[in-house]
């Protein structure tokens, strides 16, 4: 049996009509991150976390069999965060930025490609103006 916490009440402080309002400690299984599980949160207890089902645990509270029928005995994390989600969140940042940066690169192609053909085109239209007009004027010459 794990004990959860001694309380020293002062019998002389207690009388007919006294109220006492108690409230619980953090336990393991109020953690939903594994920092807070392994962090300073729970004190008394040998909080580990297990990764595969995302639950922090004592190893004997209500979720024991879960724990269990996921192997979080043999394969919980005790005593250092795995940098994996940290390193998940980089991953996203940077390919984030990278999706970013193609993003403006393929529209700058795009965009001086589609000036050039613009170029082109008034290059020959003016020139296929000019032919136009150089061949009316030998016309009337």
């Amino acid at each position: 049996m794990v004990e959860y916490t001694t309380m020293n009440l002062p019998l002389q402080l207690i009388r007919s009509g006294t109220v006492i309002t108690l409230t619980p400690l953090p336990t393991c299984v109020e953690q939903t991150t594994c920092s807070d599980c392994l962090g300073d949160k729970v004190k008394g207890f040998q909080c580990q976390w297990c990764p595969q089902i995302r639950t922090c645990s004592s190893g004997v509270d209500r979720g024991l069999q879960r724990w269990r029928d996921n192997d979080c005995h043999l394969n919980s994390i005790r005593t250092q965060c795995d940098s994996l989600t940290k390193k998940k969140i980089l991953l996203f940042i940077i390919m984030a930025q990278l999706v970013l940066i193609l993003g403006i690169l393929f529209g700058l192609i795009i965009w001086t490609r589609s000036k050039h053909l613009r170029r082109r085109q008034y290059a020959w239209a003016n020139q296929a103006l000019a032919d136009i007009l150089e061949e009316e004027m030998q016309n009337h010459r």
